[in-house]
C-alpha cells in the first residue's frame, strides 16, 4: 500500500489529522493535462489519495414518488424543491457496498457539541428526529421527485427475482446511454456520454421461508392526489463548463464554528459492534422479509450476516469478504414512520437514511477490495434514502430526475485496481483521477460533506491494519483536516485533486 498522503495521516489518528497540517490540491484540469488515458470504456488521468469537488449543491428539484400500483407497474409523481447547503446532498442518505470487500468498520458523524445538546436537553437519537421533523416540514412546502436507476455500473446488479425461485437466476443489465463522463484530455477539457456496456450479469436473488422481522413494522405513507404520472424520459441535467471547473477559490469569510462532531452510528467487524445502525439490502421476500412484486422487484428487506440473502430480522454483518456482486446498504436504527421518509414502496423494509446538519457530516470506512471471482467490481456509493425505499433497481423512484448520489469509490471494469469519484444528480460530474483500488491491506477512507464550504470531499488516509476505535467524537480541526484545503500543490505529483462541479 501507499504511504498515508502526509505524514500526519497515520493509522493511530484513528481518521484524524492535526489541525495545523491542510492538505492542499491541484485542479483537476492541471492533473489531467496531457495525461488523460482510455481503459474499458472509462478516461482515467493519474493516481490520488484525495479528491475535493467545490461548488456542490445547487437550488433545483426532482420528480419525487407518491404512489405505486403493484397490480399495474404505475408510478405517480409529485415535483419536489429542494435547495440549501449541498442540496440535493444535504437530505438523508444510505451507505451503499457492493463486494468483493471486506468491511472493517464504519462511523457516522454530525457537527454539535455536547454542551449544545446538554443545553437543548436532547439525545442523538432526538436530535436526528428533531432533524427529520424539520425535514417532513420543508415536504409541507414543498413538494419532491423520485425515479431512480443508478447509471453508473450499479445498474447492471439488479434484483427482480420471485421468491420462491431457489435456483440463482441472472439479469441482463439494462443499459442505457445517459452516464456522462467529463476529463481534460490534451488540456482541453471534454464531456460525451459513455456507452460501454459489458455483457454481464447480475448478481444472486433471495430465497427461502419465515417469518417477519420482530421489529416494529415500518409504515407507508398514504400520499395526496398526485400532479404528474410515470416519466418515459430523462429530464435535462446541467453540466459543470470548463471555465468554472478551471477555477479554485476558498470560501471569502472565515467558516463558521460547528463544535465537536458525535458519532453517530457504528460498525465494528472483528467487534461485532453494530450501533445506530442497520444492514438492509435489495432482497425483499414476502416470507422473510420486505416483499416482491413482478412489476417493482425487490424492495428492501434485512441481510444475513454473510450479505448473501434475505433475513428475517436485524444482523450483524459478519468479519467476511462481501462476495462479488453482491450488495448491502447501511440505514439508521430508527424505523421511518408516515412523515418521515417520504413515499415508501408498500412491503418494504424502511429505516431513516442518515442525515446532515446543514449539509455538513462525516463518514469514516475501513476496507480492503481484494480480488476475488465473479464480477469483480467492487464500489462504495450513497443513495438519497428516497430512492431504495421506493426501488434501487427499479424505474419508479426519484434517481433519475435527479435526487441525488455520489460514488465514492467504485470500479467500473471487471478486475480493475482503478476506483473513481462521481456525481450524478440534477448536476453530473466526476473528476477523471482515480484512487488505488486497495487489494491487499485496510485502509481508511473519511467522506465529508462541507454544508457551509459547499465541498465534498474523499480522502484515502492510508493503511491502517484492523485499526483501533473509531472515537465518539471529532474535534472541528480534525474534521477540517480531513476535509483537506482547496488550492496549492501537493509535495508530490498527482497527490490530490480539486474539481469544481459548476452550476
Amino acid at each position: 500500500m501507499k504511504p498515508p498522503i502526509i505524514v500526519a495521516l497515520t493509522a493511530s489518528a484513528i481518521g484524524t489529522v492535526n489541525a495545523a497540517v491542510v492538505a492542499r490540491g491541484t485542479s483537476s484540469d492541471q492533473l489531467c493535462a496531457g495525461k488523460g488515458f482510455l481503459e474499458n470504456g472509462n478516461w482515467y488521468c493519474q493516481p490520488v489519495h484525495h479528491i475535493t469537488y467545490q461548488n456542490v449543491g445547487v437550488k433545483g428539484e426532482y420528480q419525487d414518488v407518491v404512489g405505486m400500483n403493484q397490480q399495474t407497474g404505475a408510478c405517480e409523481f409529485k415535483t419536489r424543491e429542494f435547495s440549501g447547503p449541498l442540496a440535493p446532498f444535504n437530505e438523508p442518505m444510505y451507505i451503499h457496498f457492493r463486494g468483493p470487500m471486506r468491511l472493517k468498520q464504519v462511523a457516522v458523524y454530525l457537527p454539535g457539541s455536547d454542551q449544545r445538546k446538554r443545553e437543548e436537553g436532547s439525545s442523538t437519537s432526538e436530535s436526528r428526529e428533531k432533524l427529520s421533523q424539520e425535514e417532513e416540514a420543508n415536504d409541507q412546502k414543498h413538494t419532491y421527485s423520485h425515479h431512480h436507476r443508478h447509471r453508473h455500473l450499479h445498474r447492471q446488479f439488479r434484483h427482480r427475482h420471485h421468491p420462491e425461485e431457489q435456483v440463482t437466476k441472472l439479469a441482463k443489465r439494462v443499459c442505457e446511454p445517459i452516464t456522462w463522463v467529463t476529463a481534460t484530455i490534451s488540456g482541453s477539457v471534454v464531456s460525451w456520454i459513455n456507452d460501454y456496456c459489458p455483457d454481464q450479469t447480475a448478481a444472486p436473488a433471495p430465497a427461502t421461508s419465515a417469518n417477519w422481522s420482530p421489529e416494529p413494522a415500518p409504515t407507508t405513507t398514504t400520499p395526496a392526489t398526485p400532479t404528474t404520472t410515470i416519466r418515459n424520459s430523462l429530464p435535462p441535467f446541467m453540466f459543470p463548463s470548463a471555465t468554472n471547473r478551471n477555477a479554485i477559490s476558498s470560501p471569502s469569510s472565515p467558516p463558521s464554528p460547528l463544535g465537536s462532531f458525535t458519532r453517530i452510528a457504528h460498525y465494528h467487524a472483528a467487534r461485532q459492534i453494530s450501533s445506530g445502525l442497520t444492514f438492509l439490502a435489495n432482497r425483499g421476500n414476502p416470507h422473510i422479509s420486505g416483499t416482491w412484486t413482478p412489476q417493482f422487484g425487490n424492495t428492501l428487506s434485512y441481510v444475513n450476516s454473510a450479505g448473501t440473502d434475505c433475513a428475517p430480522s436485524p444482523q450483524t454483518l459478519a468479519d467476511t469478504l462481501l462476495p462479488s456482486e453482491h450488495e448491502v446498504l447501511l440505514a439508521t436504527d430508527q424505523p421511518c414512520d408516515a412523515s418521515s421518509c417520504g413515499y415508501i414502496q408498500p412491503g418494504s423494509v424502511a429505516y431513516k437514511g442518515f442525515p446532515s446538519i446543514s449539509g455538513t457530516r462525516l463518514v469514516l470506512i475501513d476496507f480492503s477490495m481484494p480480488h476475488a471471482e465473479g464480477q469483480n467490481m467492487p464500489a462504495i456509493w450513497m443513495l438519497n434514502s428516497r430512492v431504495p425505499l421506493t426501488g434501487q433497481y427499479c424505474p419508479c423512484s426519484c434517481w433519475s430526475s435527479g435526487c441525488g448520489e455520489f460514488d465514492v469509490f467504485e470500479t467500473l471494469a471487471g478486475g480493475s485496481n482503478k476506483a473513481k469519484s462521481a456525481f450524478h444528480g440534477v448536476f453530473r460530474g466526476g473528476d477523471s483521477n482515480y484512487f488505488e483500488r486497495p487489494v491487499g491491506g485496510t485502509v481508511r477512507v473519511a467522506v465529508g460533506f462541507d454544508g457551509e464550504g459547499g465541498r465534498v470531499g474523499v480522502k484515502v488516509l492510508g493503511d491502517v491494519g484492523e485499526g483501533e476505535e473509531m472515537r465518539e467524537s471529532l474535534e472541528e480541526g480534525e474534521w477540517r483536516g480531513l476535509m483537506g484545503g482547496d488550492e496549492g500543490d501537493f509535495e508530490g505529483e498527482g497527490m490530490g485533486s480539486v474539481f469544481r462541479v459548476g452550476t
